[in-house]
């Protein structure tokens, strides 16, 4: 096994969702809540998949492990010029996505725990975590993930 699994996988992210308190109608206790975004299944699939098709049959390994990720976003639509101009960008394009539904810690969230199982045996064992997001150049959407395994030696 190599020290260092790489894999990519296609398509538009979907992030974790966030958790929020509600009261409980007859007790009152606080109750927390998670809202699952639309194709959050279907996008911890492709990760899922993509992993154990790089990883193999292994095990989870049990000790530290560093990942890395990045995502490449495909640009909104109202980031491009119309017309004659249509498919250049917009002098006011951001060169960076910020939009809310990219949350970086969601986006994270959502890789960290697709691999749960796969990978290792639990999300507390990334002790280092680099993510960063761009938008795409030539390609679609896409996010690489690269992980170190090499303390497990």
């Amino acid at each position: 096994m190599s020290d260092i699994l790489t894999f990519t996988v296609p398509g538009n992210p979907a992030t974790k969702g966030s958790m929020r308190a509600v009261k409980h109608s007859v007790t009152g206790e606080a109750i927390m809540m998670h809202s699952a975004p639309k194709g959050l299944a279907t996008w911890t699939a492709s990760i899922r998949l993509a992993a154990a098709s790089e990883y193999g049959p292994q095990h989870p390994v049990s000790g530290a492990v560093h990942v890395s990720a990045c995502w490449h976003l495909a640009r909104p639509k109202g980031h491009y010029r119309t017309g004659r101009n249509a498919g250049t960008l917009k002098p006011s394009a951001p060169k960076h996505p910020t939009a809310k539904r990219d949350d970086l810690d969601k986006l994270a969230r959502a890789l960290l725990d697709a691999l749960t199982g796969i990978v290792y045996a639990d999300d507390s064992q990334v002790v280092t975590l680099n993510a960063s997001k761009r938008y795409t150049i030539g390609t679609g959407p896409q996010m690489i993930v690269s992980i170190d395994l090499s303390e497990m030696r």
